[in-house]
């Protein structure tokens, strides 16, 4: 299950939640009133020389190589 960042609209506080994503949105736990989910940037991050250098051989995808021969 994922862990979503909730505001609440009255009072500002910010507090996260871990459920289901079709659960309904919880209640501010300050104030009991309507919140609002966060969307944040997820923790994600490429390494080494980069997918375009390795999905490929070392001549290029071979779809364009048939396809000029056509």
């Amino acid at each position: 299950m994922p862990i979503y960042e909730y505001r609440c609209n009255s009072c500002d506080n910010l507090f996260d939640r871990l459920q289901n994503h079709d659960d309904d949105e919880p209640d501010c736990p300050v104030c009991g009133r309507a919140v609002m989910r966060i969307f944040s940037p997820i923790g994600l991050r490429f390494k080494g020389t980069g997918f375009h250098a390795t999905d490929y051989g070392k001549r290029g995808p071979k779809n364009r190589v048939s396809a000029r021969k056509r």
